[in-house]
């Protein structure tokens, strides 16, 4: 698994725009990459920050997502909106947890079922 953590710093007073361009590209990510996991939060500290945790199946589905012209296309849009994306890329070890590969295909790892 791959994940991205991005801290999107967004203008003042755009925030609302901001929030309807990245719930309708977290929309083109499903339906486009192997994402398994895209959502986002704003800082309840920052009121015009917003996080974003995405998690992909692997490293060639990272590369494919940021190839494609749903990102470029979404780079764009939020452009007008935003000051800054700040991305760190994370290899989680999913100790005790589950996890699901694109298909919905799942195992334990560390763990088991009570």
């Amino acid at each position: 698994r791959v994940s991205l953590f991005v801290k999107v710093t967004v203008k003042s007073g755009q925030l609302d725009a901001y929030k309807r361009t990245i719930e309708a590209h977290i929309v083109n990510c499903f339906a486009n990459d192997r994402c398994m996991y895209f959502d986002y939060g704003v800082s309840d500290s920052e009121p015009d920050v917003v996080y974003l945790y995405e998690t992909y199946e692997d490293q060639v589905a990272l590369d494919e997502h940021k190839a494609s012209a749903h990102l470029a296309e979404y780079l764009s849009k939020a452009e007008a909106f935003t000051v800054s994306h700040d991305v760190t890329t994370l290899r989680l070890a999913p100790f005790g947890s589950v996890n699901c590969n694109y298909a919905g295909e799942c195992e334990l790892d560390g763990g088991a079922w009570d």
